[in-house]
């Protein structure tokens, strides 16, 4: 009964953490690092497993680009660096799990939003990692 409830919360927190779409996977931060951190949490460990299966299946000859976002909630400077340093902590766990792959990885701040920062749903969605799938 253990293994089913907790084989369920994993579903959920993958399902809800990893969203695909254009060739892209999408991260959500807030699952895989503590607000205003770019050390991995417990948690970021099943979703970075979802992460290098949906890598796997994709077969890459190319480099995967993984991209770090952030909100607009602080400096830019200052975010620039925080997204890079959890792109970095990313591709570094990945690496572990997926080691004939190349990453290459960016921090791109602020710069790209996909939801409004007006509100605390939208910055959230705002905080995330993009890992590009090579076409």
């Amino acid at each position: 009964m253990a293994k089913r409830s907790t084989a369920k919360l994993i579903d959920s927190i993958t399902t809800r953490s990893v969203t695909k779409g254009d060739g892209n996977l999408d991260l959500d931060a807030n699952v895989l690092f503590a607000f205003d951190k770019a050390t991995l949490t417990a948690k970021a460990k099943t979703v970075l497993a979802a992460a290098a299966d949906e890598i796997r299946k994709s077969a890459p000859t190319r480099p995967v680009k993984i991209a770090g976002h952030t909100d607009n909630v602080g400096g830019t400077a200052y975010n620039q660096d925080l997204s890079l340093r959890r792109a970095k902590a990313v591709a570094a766990a990945l690496r572990k799990l997926l080691p004939d792959v190349t990453f290459t990885v960016s921090g791109r701040g602020e710069l790209d939003p996909i939801a409004n920062n007006a509100t605390a749903e939208g910055r959230a969605l705002n905080r995330r990692v993009t890992i590009t799938l090579p076409g």
